[in-house]
């Protein structure tokens, strides 16, 4: 029989070594995809035809940091998928294909307030382009008078209402009323995908932990194999 003591001893040195093997698997997994993409990224921003200013030594070099930066994040996302599915393996992926039926079902559940309270930055919207548009008294009577002979003037006339259009709506959609309801629009959505997450992470968990207790105790069992004797 193996004493208490050593065998203490032998799970830190185990738990000591397989902390070190996930650490260079997060490593090497974050090194390739953030190279890899970092570098496709930037020989994607070296090519480009739209490019005018000359290339330099400080050009290169600073689009090559700012490609890397912009790639490690994405990066880190593959280092912790690493990272987890050498804890868990295949069912590191089960999250991944609960969490969009979790969020379909709670968008599905709590559709009559996200209907209502878009109904209410609808007309908020509404409301205030209404307004603007009172500023404005003389268009109706101007586009009845308009005469279009071609197409040409039917292209102008067209372009410069878009444009008004645009610009109306972009300014009653920046007024505090509209800002007010589309921020507890918003709200409500990020509510949502919070409760869909929390339910993920509640039904996903007790599968995942007992994958990595099981895939700990065959790492361990490996590991304590390949010791030497005596």
């Amino acid at each position: 029989m193996t004493p208490e003591p050593s065998r203490t001893r032998s799970m830190l040195r185990f738990a000591w070594a397989d902390a070190k093997a996930a650490l260079w698997t997060a490593l090497r997994a974050f090194a390739w995809s953030t190279g890899g993409l970092g570098l496709a990224l930037f020989a994607a921003l070296l090519l480009t035809p739209s490019r005018s200013a000359p290339l330099t030594a400080a050009t290169v070099m600073g689009t090559l940091v700012m490609a890397l930066v912009y790639a490690a994040l994405p990066g880190l996302v593959v280092a912790a998928g690493a990272v987890l599915f050498r804890l868990a393996g295949g069912w590191a992926f089960l999250p991944l294909a609960v969490f969009p039926l979790v969020l379909i079902a709670t968008l599905w559940l709590g559709r009559g307030v996200l209907a209502e309270q878009g109904h209410d930055t609808l007309i908020a919207f509404g409301d205030q382009l209404g307004r603007i548009l009172e500023h404005f008294p003389a268009l109706a009577p101007t586009l009845k008078g308009v005469r279009i002979h071609s197409f040409a003037e039917l292209a102008v006339v067209l372009g410069m209402l878009l444009l008004l259009g645009l610009i109306a709506g972009l300014i009653s959609a920046l007024q505090p009323p509209v800002l007010w309801q589309l921020f507890q629009f918003l709200l409500l959505v990020a509510t949502l995908i919070a409760v869909a997450l929390l339910v993920t992470c509640v039904v996903t968990l007790p599968p995942l932990a007992f994958a990595v207790v099981r895939r700990t105790r065959q790492r361990y069992a490996q590991w304590a194999t390949a010791l030497p004797v005596g």
